[in-house]
């Protein structure tokens, strides 16, 4: 859906079109890039997953059970642990600035069925690129991982960065593999004829979003940050329906 918030939208539209790459190199500090590196596949899964997470539980295809000792789900008999579930809802919470044990219960669930939305389509996405036996190579590999050991000042920081985040190297080479794969996966279905933006939806975004205001920037100055913005509102709502297939076809029990 289209954001109606006049101020909202300008604002996020100016700082798309402030933060060039040199400014952000400026203000960023390095340790936090370990996260960027991964973030954007991790972002548009977790959007996708809450649109298709509720789809699942307003048609009844999650079936609930008790929870049984350390497992939270079971994704075509494939078991998600209570860990897992507990550290991924603690980084969607830091994410947002917050800490999760700190939460009112409302929140805290909020939080805890998004993280366990977007693991339970992690998994089946997993699952899929297994299936249909998605490979990347060891070079790809090792060029990611050398991409982001290079945004680290030295080594020391780079294992200093994959110690606070709980990670080992190898952690980071798995997380690397799975994201190259589901990449690879994912653009060989989206349609990209279907990303394509016409000036009409442009114009009709700048009318709803932006409007007549004091301060309006002109149509032309932002117009490739609309663009981009709808382009990824598109791939983002082909992977909700794709996780929404792949869900509705999977055995999904839910243990909490």
């Amino acid at each position: 859906m289209l954001s109606n918030n006049y101020s909202d939208t300008v604002s996020l539209l100016k700082k798309e079109e402030e933060n060039t790459p040199a400014e952000v190199e400026e203000t960023e500090t390095k340790p936090s890039k370990l996260k960027r590196m991964l973030l954007p596949l991790i972002a548009i899964v977790i959007i996708a997953a809450t649109a298709a997470g509720y789809y699942l539980y307003s048609s009844g295809f999650f079936a609930v059970q008790t929870a049984e000792g350390g497992v939270v789900a079971r994704v075509n008999g494939e078991e998600i642990a209570r860990t897992d579930l507990e550290n991924f809802q603690n980084q969607l919470a830091a994410q947002q600035g917050l800490d999760f044990s700190t939460l009112d219960p409302d929140t805290q669930s909020l939080i805890q069925n998004q993280a366990l939305n977007v693991l339970i389509s992690q998994e089946l996405l997993r699952q899929e690129v297994e299936r249909v036996n998605i490979l990347v190579s060891q070079e790809e590999v090792d060029s990611q991982l050398a991409s982001i050991k290079s945004q680290f000042e030295s080594d020391e920081i780079y294992q200093q960065e994959l110690a606070t985040q709980n990670m080992t190297e190898g952690d980071l080479r798995d997380q690397i593999v799975f994201d190259l794969r589901v990449q690879s996966y994912l653009s060989e279905q989206i349609d990209p004829q279907l990303l394509l933006v016409s000036e009409d939806e442009i114009e009709e975004f700048y009318r709803q979003s932006i409007g007549d205001g004091d301060d309006a920037p002109a149509i032309a100055e932002v117009r490739p940050q609309i663009e981009q913005l709808i382009t990824q509102q598109k791939q983002q709502e082909q992977i909700s329906f794709l996780i929404q297939q792949l869900q509705s076809v999977a055995d999904i029990e839910i243990l909490i």
